[in-house]
């Protein structure tokens, strides 16, 4: 259940959130290793939103829009604040970038989720916005395509419709901007194919966990984990057209098939386990916070390096003192909703099959 932490999961989390951090830290040697945690990020964002939603729709025959974009935005908006605020300071104070004549646009950008469209963001500053505009975009349209294909009996087929379309539609922008692939890697479509794998191996999840059962999963792992590796040091990725319409989908499905197992298996918390679990309960503030850092110190002895220390540092005092009260707020609204709910559960249900 997602009240309950997986260990599993958070410490999936936490190695995407490394693979991030390493790749901002010595781009020229893991080029390919931002990727390979974007479609971590993406692919376990897709599962567990979809299982948000699925449980939703079962007990109350809709979806709680006003519940689900309240949650979100309680998880996402204050850690999200505290980043831009610094931001904002720092532009007004140092101007490390000399982009300060840009600081209303970046201020409008940042907290309207578009850094994904392609025009002028303002500063470089939050140029790692894009996945953060992609996610909440998703967040708009899935719900209501969930819905539908409740209502519908058909809600697998219209999840793996909307990915092949997601799909073709990357194919076109890479096309269009040939040969400059890169281009397109901010582009809402480059990447939301691999949330909606997520989302179908959750939809999935008890066929995909019987499979498993018949085959050699930790085999099937190991050759995801080299894959990983390989695709991580290639220098130019996001440069190649294939990153997006082969490598990005073989690795969303491999690492649905790791988030299923997961899932149905929940891990103790093992003390190998405990850096990776630790990384992934901060990585949200860790992702915001270590670009930033890192574009302003970068030409400074040791700039990087230092980023990345910083970057943790913040993540765990907004994980602290910003985000963990927060989820606590969420959690006492979702317990008094829960105690008022028992009528609008047979309601619903009463409604989906009817529908």
């Amino acid at each position: 259940m997602l009240h309950t932490r997986n260990h599993g999961l958070d410490a999936l989390r936490g190695v995407a959130i490394a693979l991030v951090l390493i790749r901002h830290l010595a781009p020229e040697a893991v080029g390919g290793a931002g990727i390979v945690g974007v479609v971590i990020f993406f692919t376990l964002s897709g599962f567990l939103i979809t299982d948000v939603l699925r449980r939703d729709i079962l007990a109350y025959g809709r979806v709680r829009y006003t519940r689900f974009y309240r949650n979100r935005a309680i998880r996402l908006v204050p850690a999200l604040v505290v980043v831009m605020a610094g931001i904002v300071l720092v532009i007004l104070v140092v101007d490390p970038l000399n982009d300060r004549d840009q600081l209303l646009r970046t201020v409008i950008v940042g907290f309207s989720y578009s850094a994904n469209i392609p025009f002028d963001h303002g500063s470089q500053s939050i140029g790692h916005f894009w996945t953060l505009a992609t996610e909440e975009q998703f967040y708009l349209v899935w719900p209501v395509l969930l819905l539908l294909g409740a209502r519908f009996r058909r809600q697998l087929g219209l999840v793996v419709a909307a990915g092949i379309g997601i799909f073709a539609l990357s194919a076109v922008a890479l096309a269009f901007k040939a040969p400059d692939f890169a281009d397109t890697y901010t582009y809402p479509v480059s990447w939301t194919a691999t949330m909606t794998i997520g989302a179908a191996a959750n939809i999935a999840s008890a066929s995909w966990e019987r499979w498993l059962r018949t085959r050699r999963p930790r085999l099937l792992f190991a050759v995801l984990v080299v894959v990983c590796l390989a695709l991580g040091v290639y220098p130019d990725l996001k440069g190649q057209w294939w990153a997006y319409l082969i490598a990005a989908p073989i690795m969303a499905v491999g690492f649905a098939l790791a988030i299923v197992w997961m899932w149905s298996r929940p891990v103790g918390n093992a003390v190998w386990l405990r850096p990776f679990v630790f990384l992934g309960t901060v990585s949200y503030a860790a992702y915001l916070w270590n670009y930033p850092l890192t574009v302003w110190l970068e030409n400074m002895p040791w700039g990087r390096a230092i980023a990345l220390v910083l970057s943790l540092v913040a993540a765990t005092l907004s994980w602290y003192l910003v985000e963990r009260p927060f989820h606590r707020l969420r959690a006492r609204i979702d317990a008094r909703a829960r105690a008022h709910a028992g009528n609008d559960v047979r309601d619903g249900r009463t409604r989906l099959r009817a529908g």
